[in-house]
């Protein structure tokens, strides 16, 4: 769960630290420490959930996941307007200069870490 940078106080980063050091967490014995487990769950696996599920152990589906659904949604846009168009095939399109929508799309999913292609 380890991030390329060392903050985890940006948007919703801080919720790795929690799932990771769940333990060391909870022997602080803080009160308000089962709503905030609770949390940092739901909001890692919502919008982190590569990380997540490598971590857990956890198969995510797009129903638990609000990244996931998103790229599901991409997937399906590029497959109506695309046809059986491939995302290498995007890729190599955009590269070309031929589709550029599809391109920024095809980037954001891999700078995302969702697509590897």
């Amino acid at each position: 769960m380890r991030l390329d940078s060392i903050y985890y106080e940006e948007d919703v980063n801080w919720s790795l630290v929690v799932v990771g050091f769940e333990t060391e967490f909870a022997a602080l014995k803080d009160p308000l420490f089962d709503i905030e487990r609770d949390l940092a769950h739901q909001t890692a696996r919502h919008w982190r959930p590569m990380q997540y599920g490598a971590f857990t152990g956890e198969v995510i589906s797009p129903s638990d996941s609000y990244v996931l659904k998103k790229v599901a949604l991409y997937e399906a846009a590029i497959g109506e307007i695309g046809g059986t168009i491939s995302v290498r095939r995007l890729g190599r399109l955009g590269a070309q200069g031929q589709d550029r929508r599809h391109r920024a799309t095809h980037l954001r999913l891999r700078s995302s870490g969702l697509c590897t292609v």
